[in-house]
């Protein structure tokens, strides 16, 4: 468990556990998001470079269709090379999404159970000071308890 989940004040151990769910849960999601982010980008620069290598095709050879360019670039290894790596990120970018959907949809499960059972992890004195330990959540890993809305 982290530090600032072990010594969040008027809560108890069970809650405890839950809250190191849903934060653990948070950075596998906020890692994922970067991941898909990293092979978006990836796929467009290599896009990129396949729309720039057929440019100094056309403008160095003078070729007069886009048939005869698009022979020239499979002729070369390299351009195959991109073909080949930007179809495997392109690939790789679908995973990574639906895998920040799935993890995405999970965390925020986890957040409006915990949103709607409220009650059950606070009572009595600590329910009236829960908004500490939600105002913590907040500042330390951007996890909103206070309302169920993303």
């Amino acid at each position: 468990m982290d530090k600032v989940i072990i010594e969040l004040p008027y809560t108890d151990e069970s809650t405890k556990k839950v809250l190191a769910e849903l934060v653990k849960k948070k950075q596998k999601y906020a890692s994922s998001s970067r991941l898909f982010f990293i092979s978006l980008m990836s796929s467009f620069f290599l896009l990129m470079g396949i729309w720039y290598f057929g440019y100094q095709t056309l403008k160095h050879l003078q070729l007069s269709s886009i048939i005869e360019m698009f022979q020239m670039m499979i002729s070369d290894r390299w351009v195959y090379a991109l073909i080949i790596l930007l179809l495997f990120v392109a690939s790789w970018s679908v995973v990574a999404k639906r895998q920040s959907d799935k993890l995405e949809d999970e965390f925020h499960q986890l957040r409006i159970e915990i949103i709607e059972n409220s009650s059950d992890f606070w009572q009595d004195e600590s329910w009236e000071n829960r908004h500490k330990v939600f105002a913590q959540l907040q500042e330390k890993f951007d996890i909103n308890l206070y309302y169920i809305s993303k």
